[in-house]
This record gives structure tokens, C-alpha cells and sequence, in this order.
């Protein structure tokens, strides 16, 4: 990930004080996760 894609989340739409993104497995299968904690939104995907 690059530094767009946290600026957009922390920055522009001011979502949440921590935004990383981890590679995840599951089954055998490549992945991404994304983490947002904020005190006022809650995304699901």
C-alpha cells in the first residue's frame, strides 16, 4: 500500500486514528486486510 491510500482514510475522510493494511492467508489463499480503528465510523466489507 502507499501513501495515498492512508492519507485518503486518516487524513481527507478523517476515519481513524490507526490505518494499516497485512498480508492475510486463509486456505491457502493470498489476501489483504484492512484495519481502521476510529471512535466514530464503523465499516464492514
Amino acid at each position: 500500500m502507499e501513501a495515498p491510500f492512508y492519507t485518503s482514510l486518516r487524513t481527507e475522510q478523517q476515519l481513524g486514528y490507526v490505518v494499516f493494511a497485512t498480508p492475510l492467508q486463509m486456505q491457502d489463499v493470498p489476501g489483504l486486510a484492512f484495519v481502521v480503528q476510529s471512535p466514530t465510523a464503523i465499516l464492514t466489507r
